[in-house]
């Protein structure tokens, strides 16, 4: 006889509804910030996150505790204690995420919303293994992204019911419109480059 186990949580949840409600917390301490030079850089990163452990370790002092929550309307970070929201990152100005290579609890997410205004490399340590929140990141950048999509699919369809078909012309705006990006017009599979490891 074989016995399966169920998962945890309310029956039939996904990350789909966890991400809508109150998003996922994970418990982290904060290993600091450094403004960055680029938006992406795998070797950038771990050369700044090897920096900031050094620097954390020759000052003495303790990391701040903080929870991590994933949820749909960005990621917030909290003060452990007195759940102050520390920082907010909004999906749409993350650029890259990436693990350290020395430290399978380590993390860092780079966010900016424009070169001008600079780019900044945020880098955690979490409870756990940092795979756990880095993989709920990207579901939540898959969540968002296929929101869109239907979003961008709808408005289409809107438009090609309000507006007189020439020659198969309609159709052809609502293959085209699939993969736009509501805010930009462009191309929407930008939205799942953001490279996650």
């Amino acid at each position: 006889m074989t016995t399966t186990r169920r998962r945890s949580g309310s029956k039939g949840e996904n990350h789909e509804t966890r991400f809508l409600n109150k998003g996922i917390d994970f418990k982290a301490k904060v290993v600091g910030d450094a403004v960055v030079p680029a938006a992406r850089g795998e070797k950038m990163c771990h050369d700044i996150l090897r920096s900031l452990k050094a620097k954390v370790k020759t000052s003495g002092k303790h990391k701040p505790r903080v929870v991590i929550n994933v949820a749909v309307d960005g990621i917030k970070v909290k003060d452990e204690k007195s759940q102050e929201v520390l920082k907010t990152f909004h999906i749409h100005t993350i650029s890259f995420i990436s693990h350290d290579p020395a430290d399978s609890r380590v993390f860092a997410l780079i966010d900016g919303v424009q070169e001008d205004q600079g780019y900044t490399l945020h880098a955690f340590k979490s409870e756990k293994t940092a795979s756990a929140v880095t993989n709920a990141i990207k579901q939540l950048f898959q969540l968002v992204y296929k929101y869109r999509r239907e979003m961008k699919r709808k408005e289409a369809e809107k438009k090609v019911e309000n507006k007189p078909a020439a020659n198969g012309a309609a159709s052809a705006t609502v293959a085209d419109s699939k993969h736009l990006d509501t805010t930009t017009g462009e191309d929407m599979f930008a939205v799942s480059r953001t490279k996650i490891y």
